[in-house]
């Protein structure tokens, strides 16, 4: 082992990170890192920059980023002093404000009290239960629905962050209309020549074809005009007319449209959501003779095998899979539990969480699957395969693992693999008698209407525009010249050769709107009524909580006007629908299913599957086996995945600035995208961090370089690179639609690609707060060498835990050294909080991270104050890999501030700016901050955020001011009055100057504490105390794993003192003797022995 570090120590003084993939690139079983948790390739290899980021205690980056250097702002600051004569934070100017009174007082309406009302979220076809909170008037929060069988309480961070996109500056204000006719010889000469200057009709006419021309047109003039065209078509029985739905599952629209359909049979109809599932479609018609969704029951699935598949992440239904997955977990205490198992190319949310994992290109991914039918005598063994016999071995031994669980255990495929890779799953499934326990069948819904693949449809309606079939398009959400597949390029040019006119409804004036001849902004869903089902099919309710603030229409309204339907009121037509459905309700059922959210007991019934059909072919891959058999070249070796990205999704949450910054689970990158690459890989073709490629000529997309990523394969994040998205979202990233094909829309094989001699800096988080030095030398002093298990995470397997549930924390001793003095109060009156933290639960999906910050008034950095550790996030999720660089294990460790009550921060502090409360919590008194960050620098768990400028006032996409003028009014000035709306009422906006962190939900707090005591002084309670259950901080409430846990230590049968409780229960820097409220449950991996 010795050795091994001075080689370590010999390589880091040349390129540290190509030094590291010499080293541990090519020989992935080293046991040099079988031991250790590390965040980067370059901490591995002990690289210089990695060691000095470890022991610096200011980041230098920040000073080479830094627009303005500390000379130059003394500089002002100094003039400023001489010229106001006050100090460096300078005095604020409260801007005026009036307080008018309620003359008459809505029933039932208490000022300064949310209200939460049961409401809807569509996303891909699916709908999800929320809550969305509404403070006088105004929807400021959301928040899973605790009563929806979908969710059970839990939301995604894309849910969550919808609320920004509500008042969002950049979204579309009005209907806007782009005349753009003129002759095809015309345009291609003004495309083609830019020789001579345009005259004023011409440069009126780009103007009003490129950017909106004021005023926008009200939506009265639009219906006279769409009428009449509207009414022409119908007479025309639909001829000419076109339209393009984004895949939906709300029960209203798909009513109107088979209408519509009905009343113009001769009108055309297509569907396209860029992250569809075609290819499960086509597998499961081949194996079963219909499209049929799969339902799943992880509580009941005691084995999960996942080939590139992300049922705890990416999927529509993964907040139920993940609490009936984390039930499972919580077996460990009783000596079980279940084990989850994962092959894929790159890692997904649930590959991080696995027990076992094989990183396999697609192709191979295709191969596992076949070579499972073939051990489980399903097929006969293919002549040929391209596993390598090691690999072989580990899928014949899961192979074995499937046929021990029996019906217990559950295959499931991802929407990547080939028709017929999901039928081979069926064929597996059906083998292993779990139908109707783990696994059963519905019928799939969106598959009544779109009678064709997306992809099929969506270069249909390509040919027919080519075509000059159609003279009217109708495009109903989405973005598809943005997100369209490369080989279906949607032409809506409106020529005098071929007149075409076409109307995009959507909420931003993007891509697609910029050119249509109209464009009319789309409603947002906490503007408008709505219904849905969810993935079991539950029927689901929306309801507006705000007028729409710019005009904003319902796909309802516009299907309406298509029909002629004067007049429609959108509630109108969804409580037809409604009645339709549940005939029995009536006005009760209506009214309770508005509270609800949703119908009880609607979710789809079961159907009746027999014996799935077994594939003709034994091999068909997306990506062409033979082609890469064939190569001779290293690049076509390669294979390239697209993935959608969890933050932006496909692209359509681009301007959104909470999202934008909300580093990646895996790479933690920020305001970027980039292609991940294996270690192996970059050694091989000598590729560096940043250094940028081109793909196909045309794409350039920097590398990141991410361990455990499959050999041979390049993932490319999808959703970034758009143009007209917003402030926020534009020119961030690279745009990778272009190399998708209808056809091949998940994977492709044989893209050429280039080095440019580029490289550019990538805004990770990866190595932002690591521990401090002393922290180091603790755990080196106390616990062993350098890295060991011990001093986050504590970890072991099923088995040595079973053996002795004391294994999990090492061999290591940690004293407790005696305090010098005695603490005045033990912070336990009446009520002791605190929290747990489950890491066998925990599966780094950020949830809590935009919980937080939409609860508590985080703001928004940008990529620079990024660059600069300059994030404000009050919760971070830490991602440490462990073992050999190329087959590493992950674990997600979210970390808070941990309440300690021997708090390192109080101690230097000169102006008591953080103080304890009574019962334990560590408070910010922000009026008496004065930006020291004494308190940040000493705490060793760097949690503490800074306001280095008024970041709530600030663009995120231009360089923050070093300072705003004297006296500061920059409240009054420079705030968006809009962008204000989303704020917490309950919770100090932070600016200039002052510290900040994670305060328990003190303002959550407060409130359960105040219904407490109003119910005991009413008498509906018999305590005035809290108790356990009904206080969720926002992290808490949003988790779908329950992995996060807050009460009363005070109450012995509380959850959290359960939790302490535990055998697994352990405090981070215990040696440090802080006593942190924080603590955490080791983790448990449930592998063979």
């Amino acid at each position: 082992m010795s050795s091994m570090k001075q080689s370590l120590q010999g390589n880091s003084r040349r390129l540290p990170l190509l030094s590291s993939l010499e080293t541990f690139g090519s020989q992935p079983t080293q046991s040099v890192a079988a031991n250790r948790y590390w965040r980067s390739v370059e901490q591995l290899a002990m690289a210089p920059q990695a060691t000095e980021m470890l022991a610096n205690e200011f980041p230098l980056l920040a000073e080479a980023i830094a627009r303005h250097d500390r000379r130059s702002f003394m500089r002002l600051l100094g003039a400023s002093m001489a010229l106001a004569g006050i100090t460096a934070t300078g005095c604020r100017r409260w801007p005026v404000e009036e307080i008018r009174p309620h003359t008459s007082r809505p029933s039932g309406f208490v000022p300064g009290v949310a209200e939460h009302y049961a409401t809807i979220f569509e996303l891909g076809g699916v709908a999800h239960g929320i809550l969305a909170k509404s403070y006088d008037g105004r929807p400021i929060k959301i928040e899973g629905n605790p009563d929806h069988p979908s969710c059970l309480g839990a939301a995604s961070g894309l849910a969550q962050a919808s609320v920004l996109d509500l008042y969002d500056p950049d979204r579309s204000r009005g209907i806007r209309y782009r005349p753009t006719t003129q002759s095809a010889e015309d345009e291609q000469s003004n495309r083609a020549t830019n020789q001579s200057q345009p005259t004023v009709d011409e440069q009126a006419m780009i103007e009003a074809y490129w950017r909106p021309a004021p005023p926008p047109i009200s939506w009265e003039r639009f219906e006279a005009v769409a009428g009449g065209l509207f009414r022409s078509h119908r007479a025309r029985q639909g001829d000419g007319l076109a339209i393009l739905v984004q895949p939906t599952s709300s029960p209203t629209e798909q009513r109107m449209m088979r209408e519509l359909q009905q009343s113009v049979p001769k009108s055309k109809w297509f569907y396209y959501e860029p992250l569809h599932r075609d290819h499960e479609w086509a597998g499961y018609r081949a194996a079963f003779g219909r499209a049929l969704r799969p339902q799943l029951d992880l509580k009941k699935a005691k084995y999960t095998l996942c080939i590139n598949a992300d049922p705890l992440g990416l999927h529509p239904n993964h907040l139920l899979h993940a609490r009936d997955w984390a039930v499972g977990r919580d077996a460990v205490d009783n000596g079980q539990m279940n084990r989850l198992v994962c092959i894929e190319s790159s890692w997904s949310l649930t590959g991080t969480v696995a027990d076992t994992r094989i990183a396999l290109k697609p192709s191979l991914c295709e191969q596992a699957v076949l070579r499972l039918a073939s051990q489980l005598q399903l097929t006969a063994e293919p002549t040929t395969t391209g596993l390598d016999p090691a690999i072989q071995q580990q899928v014949d031994s899961l192979a074995h693992e499937l046929m021990q669980y029996g019906s217990e255990a559950v295959l499931i495929g991802g929407p990547s693999l080939s028709p017929e890779g999901h039928q081979w799953i069926s064929v597996i499934n059906a083998a292993l008698g779990n139908t109707g326990g783990a696994l059963r069948y519905t019928e799939e819904p969106l598959s009544e209407l779109a009678t064709e693949d997306y992809g099929q449809s969506i270069r249909q309606l390509s040919q027919l525009l080519e075509g000059n079939v159609i003279q009217t398009l109708v495009i109903l959400g989405g973005n598809p010249l943005y997100d369209g597949p490369a080989d279906a390029p949607l032409n809506l040019a409106n020529t005098t050769e071929r007149p075409l006119v076409s109307i995009h409804l959507s909420s931003h004036d993007n891509e697609t709107s910029q050119a249509c001849t109209w464009h009319i902004p789309l409603a947002h869903g906490l503007e408008t009524w709505a219904d849905g089902r969810s993935w079991d099919g539950t029927y689901t309710l929306g309801q507006p909580l705000i007028e729409p603030l710019f005009g904003g229409k319902s796909p309802v309204e516009m299907l309406a006007l298509i029909s002629g339907q004067d007049g429609t009121n959108v509630r109108t037509e969804v409580r037809k629908t409604f009645d339709s459905l549940f005939s029995s309700a009536g006005n009760k059922g209506w009214e309770q299913a508005i509270h609800d959210g949703f119908q009880s007991g609607s979710s789809f019934p079961s159907v009746s599957v027999s014996q799935p059909k077994t594939p003709t072919t034994e091999f068909a891959s997306t990506a062409s086996r033979a082609a890469i058999d064939a190569a001779s070249s290293p690049t076509d070796e390669l294979e390239y995945q697209f993935i959608a990205d969890t933050s932006v999704y496909d692209g359509r949450f681009a301007n959104n600035a909470w999202l934008q910054e909300l580093p990646d689970p895996i790479s933690k990158l920020t305001w970027d995208n980039a292609a991940w690459v294996s270690p192996a890989d970059a050694a091989r073709w000598k590729l560096k961090l940043g250094q940028v490629i081109r793909l196909q000529d045309s794409v350039e997309v920097p590398v990141m370089i991410i361990p455990g990523q499959s050999i041979g394969c390049i993932s490319l994040p999808l959703g970034y690179g758009r143009s007209q998205a917003g402030r926020v979202g534009n020119q961030v990233g690279s745009n990778v639609y272009p190399l998708r094909w209808a056809s091949q829309p998940y994977t492709r094989a044989g893209i050429a690609w280039e080095k440019i001699g580029k490289t550019v800096t990538l805004a990770s988080t990866q190595e932002h707060h690591v521990l401090p030095s002393i922290a180091d030398f603790a755990l080196a002093s106390r616990l062993g060498d350098k890295g060991q298990a011990g001093l986050l995470v504590h970890e072991t397997t099923l088995a040595d835990y079973n053996h002795d549930h004391h294994a999990v924390h090492g061999t290591g001793h940690i004293p407790h050294p005696a305090p010098l003095y005695n603490q005045p109060s033990q912070f336990d009156t009446p009520h002791r909080w605190a929290m747990t933290v489950d890491l066998n639960k925990c599966i780094g999906c950020s949830g809590c991270v935009v919980a937080c910050q939409a609860e508590n008034n985080i703001p928004v950095v940008g990529r620079e104050n990024v660059l600069s550790n300059r994030e404000m996030h009050w919760i971070r999720i830490d991602r440490y890999f462990k073992g050999p660089v190329d087959d590493p294990d992950i674990v997600h460790v979210p970390v808070a501030c941990a309440h300690c009550e021997n708090a390192p921060c109080e101690q230097v502090c000169p102006v008591a700016a953080t103080v304890h409360d009574a019962e334990g919590t560590n408070t910010m008194v922000y009026n008496r901050c004065i930006g020291t960050r004494y308190c940040a620098n000493n705490c060793p768990y760097k949690v503490r955020r800074f306001n280095y400028f008024d970041y709530q006032a600030s663009d995120p996409r231009e360089p923050a001011k070093p300072w705003v003028g004297i006296p500061d009014e920059q409240q009054a000035s420079d705030v968006s009055t809009l962008k204000k709306m989303v704020h917490n009422p309950d919770v100090t906006v932070r600016m200039r100057g002052v510290m900040e962190k994670c305060t328990y939900c003190i303002q959550r707090i407060a409130a359960a504490r105040i219904s407490a005591k109003n119910g005991y002084a009413t008498g509906e309670r018999s305590t005035d105390l809290v108790q356990d259950g009904e206080l969720l901080t926002a992290c808490q409430a949003t988790c779908p794993t329950q992995a996060i846990v807050f009460g009363d230590l005070n109450d012995a049968n509380s959850k959290v003192s359960a939790n302490r409780r535990d055998d697994r229960a352990y405090e981070i820097l215990a040696e440090l003797n802080l006593g942190a409220r924080t603590t955490y449950l080791a983790k448990i991996r449930n592998r063979p022995s």
